[in-house]
């Protein structure tokens, strides 16, 4: 409605302010009237104002008071409504007025969150997919027992035993069939009925939390070990990476307060026990690095072509720093209002990608040429959830041979390559998790205190327990950035072999192919007779062989 007064007679006549059917001028105000009436109308299931004709109504609205809202609904109810049917236009509050009422503000922010928790819902439901399709190794869309035990294995062995692999297979495969669908697995993490998120793995991540603060409060090792062990299982089968970030910084600070209350405990527990208790906490600190690690890698946050009606000229994947990996595009191209961009929504990831070459003999109607630039006739990306963005031709007749490729479990595609009218192949990347920037700052936060207070513990038992798990323990925390040094009497790993390689990148171990051989090997990366000396210093320094006693983590 603009400024300027109107003098038609609109609306329902029910509704009509008194102005409106005085013939006056009206404005706004008219507006706030009809609200009034609508209020009210839905308090008392009748419309304020009744009559058998439209004179008898006019007279009514025009002369009779306002009536209440009934004394069942609450006093601010009743006060705006009278407020919106005054009579006079100018004493009528405007709408910012009403809506910065407190009482409507609280069902706002009310009907906000609502909001927010159902737009939350599918996001999670897709990160437990990745989560899901990390074990699912075959792509069948089921985990069966022996997938999983070759992720957990590989995870560690010592702790991932028959019997824990079998506990977690009883209590997620609700249907008793061995295997787990995703939807069992779904409800395994966010447990059955749950609303607000914490009725599944997070409630039992806190009630774990709880048991191992109670167990160094009561100076009892065995208790302390057997709830780290839960608490690390639970952190293996992806609770920190499907959660909300704010369950890594809570994490990080319930292990800082769990080193200050138990290392009286561990430093007087038999040696064994004590450093199992201190693995199990590095373990889950290196998943928590390893999120920090994704954080900062970075996606992609849309992708662009320029296509004709029969071919594909150009293709772009553009990541959230700005990187662009195009194909037969210029900066001007792609600046250009020629270039249909579709963004990516938060979590969303490009994992599949078909399409079709063009046809041989033919490119946009005509026979190929040197100067034909075309790079394929259609292209089809799919996401992790489940849209489709479709770029190119839809004519049968410029359409050759067909063409797929899809990314490996827990990577997305980043770029695509093309060569002789058609796509060849694939760019992949490991899945970043789309964390805030304040949300990766108190992470990490949390992460350094809680480093601090638990790697000189860590490197005490470490000695302790001989050498190579000493100065393993020393070779994590210089990469951490603490300035740590052996206990006194003990001899540390030679300087050389005390930085870790520069090709290491923990973002990336630890994650398997589907055949459960590891993504990236030592092998495919090149190093230089510098690098392979301190990588075996390295080895040597850290590492027992196969067969060795008590030495090395």
């Amino acid at each position: 409605c603009t400024a300027a007064f109107a003098r038609t007679f609109v609306g329902t006549p029910y509704y009509l302010a008194p102005e409106v059917i005085s013939e006056k001028p009206y404005s706004w105000p008219a507006d706030i009237w009809a609200m009034g009436c609508i209020l009210y109308q839905m308090c008392a299931l009748r419309v304020p104002f009744e009559a058998t004709n439209i004179t008898g109504l006019a007279q009514k609205i025009c002369k009779t008071p306002a009536p209440q809202v009934s004394s069942d609904y609450s006093s601010a109810v009743k006060d705006v409504a009278l407020e919106m049917m005054q009579r006079n236009p100018g004493a009528r509050p405007k709408a910012d007025a009403i809506i910065n009422k407190a009482f409507i503000q609280d069902v706002v922010k009310a009907l906000l969150g609502e909001a927010s928790k159902k737009e939350e819902k599918p996001k999670a439901k897709y990160e437990v997919m990745d989560q899901f399709q990390r074990f699912d190794q075959n792509g069948d869309g089921v985990i069966d027992r022996p997938e999983l035990a070759r992720v957990l294995k590989h995870l560690d062995a010592k702790v991932w035993t028959d019997d824990s692999i079998g506990q977690i297979m009883l209590v997620a495969d609700t249907n008793k069939d061995g295997r787990i669908q995703f939807d069992e697995f779904l409800q395994w993490i966010f447990g059955p009925g749950d609303k607000d998120g914490r009725a599944g793995v997070a409630s039992r991540v806190d009630q774990l939390i709880t048991l191992a603060n109670l167990a160094a409060e009561h100076e009892d090792i065995d208790d302390l070990l057997e709830h780290l062990l839960g608490w690390r299982q639970y952190v293996d089968m992806g609770c920190l990476r499907v959660l909300p970030p704010e369950v890594c910084t809570k994490t990080c600070e319930a292990l800082a307060w769990l080193c200050i209350s138990s290392r009286t405990l561990l430093e007087g527990a038999p040696l064994p026990k004590a450093y199992n208790a201190a693995r199990q906490i590095r373990a889950i600190l290196q998943v928590v690095e390893q999120l920090l690690a994704e954080s900062s890698r970075q996606h992609v946050q849309r992708v662009g072509a320029v296509a004709s009606r029969t071919a594909l000229k150009g293709f772009c994947m553009e990541r959230v720093d700005g990187l662009r990996m195009a194909t037969s595009l210029s900066e001007a191209d792609l600046s250009s209002s020629t270039t249909q961009w579709e963004s990516l929504r938060k979590g969303e990831r490009v994992v599949e990608v078909r399409g079709s070459g063009l046809a041989t003999g033919t490119s946009s109607g005509r026979r190929p040429s040197p100067e034909d630039d075309n790079i394929a006739a259609s292209i089809v990306l799919l996401t992790n959830q489940g849209r489709t963005l479709e770029f190119g031709s839809k004519l049968g007749s410029s359409q050759g041979a067909a063409f797929s490729f899809k990314a490996k479990n827990g990577e997305e595609i980043e770029q695509l390559k093309f060569a002789n009218k058609t796509c060849t192949g694939i760019n992949a990347a490991p899945v970043v998790v789309n964390w805030t920037p304040e949300q990766v700052k108190a992470v990490r936060n949390s992460f350094q205190t809680v480093v601090e207070s638990f790697w000189p513990l860590l490197l005490d038992l470490g000695f302790k327990m001989g050498s190579k798990y000493g100065n393993y323990a020393l070779l994590e925390g210089r990469r951490l950035g603490l300035n740590l040094a052996p206990p006194a009497g003990e001899v540390a790993v030679a300087s050389g072999a005390a930085e870790s390689p520069s090709h290491w990148d923990l973002a990336v171990m630890g994650v398997l192919g589907a055949d459960g051989v590891p993504t990236k090997m030592v092998a495919e990366v090149n190093l230089g007779q510098m690098e392979v000396r301190r990588l075996q210093q390295l080895l040597g320094a850290t590492f027992r062989p196969d067969g060795a006693k008590n030495e090395g983590p």
